[in-house]
C-alpha cells in the first residue's frame, strides 16, 4: 500500500489535491485496505478538485463500512470537494459523514 496519503494519526486517509480519474485507482486501493475498521477516517483538506471517479469511490466504501456497522467520517471538506457532491446531486451523502 502507497502510505504516501496516510496521515500519522493512524488510519486517517487524507485524500490527494488532484481526485480525479489518475487518483481512483490509489484512492480505491487506499480505502479498500482500510476498511476493516469499525470507523473510516477521511480527511478532504487538500482537495483542490474532486471528479465522479473518485465521489464514487467514496459512495461505495461509505455503504460498505455502514453495511458493516461502522461509520465513515470525512473532515476539512473543502469548498471544491462539497461543489462536487452538489454538482452531482449527492449534497446529502456529505452531510451524513461530517
Amino acid at each position: 500500500m502507497n502510505t504516501d496519503n496516510i496521515a500519522d494519526e493512524g488510519s486517517v486517509f487524507s485524500l490527494p489535491e488532484q481526485c480525479d480519474l489518475a487518483a481512483a485507482a490509489l484512492v480505491h486501493s487506499t480505502l479498500v485496505e482500510l476498511l476493516s475498521g469499525p470507523v473510516l477516517e477521511i480527511d478532504a483538506g487538500r482537495v483542490e478538485r474532486c471528479s465522479t471517479s473518485v465521489a464514487q469511490i467514496l459512495l461505495a466504501a461509505s455503504k460498505e463500512v455502514d453495511d458493516q456497522g461502522g461509520k465513515m467520517n470525512v473532515r476539512n471538506m473543502t469548498p471544491a470537494f462539497l461543489k462536487c457532491f452538489e454538482d452531482l446531486g449527492l449534497a446529502q451523502n456529505v452531510k451524513i459523514w461530517e
